[in-house]
Formats: structure tokens, sequence, C-alpha cells
């Protein structure tokens, strides 16, 4: 059968430029993946802090429970 959860976990993603990333979106909406992709960037706080299966902060700030459109 077909599995529940498809995940690509792709390291090193910051080695790709915006072609091949754009690939990799193009192909994950076509077979129905979530990618995970680690992308280390220098330019200041920048994605997410998920803890615990709860997002924790967001561009360097801390998210509250109560903000509409965040899952926690």
């Amino acid at each position: 059968g077909e599995p529940g959860l498809r995940i690509a976990l792709v390291r090193d993603a910051g080695l790709l430029d915006a072609h091949a990333l754009a690939l990799l979106e193009e192909l994950a909406e076509e077979k129905k993946f979530l990618v995970l992709a680690e992308i280390v960037q220098n330019a200041g706080p920048q994605g997410l802090l998920i803890e615990c299966g709860m997002i924790g902060l967001v561009d360097g700030e801390a998210v509250l429970p109560e903000e509409e459109g965040v899952p926690r």
C-alpha cells in the first residue's frame, strides 16, 4: 500500500542552487512528500525552532501559544 507519510531529508541543502531547490519543490508537490531541508545561513536569526513537536521560535522570536495561525 501507499505510505501515509513521505519525508525527504536533504542535508546540506544550502549547497543547492535556486534551480535545484525549485526542482526539489516541484518534485515534492508532484509526488506528495514533505521536504525537510537543512540550510545553514549566517544572516541572523532565521527559521523555526521545533522542540517536542511544538514551534518555539520563528526567526529568533518566541512564539506565544495564543498567536493565531501558528501551530503549537
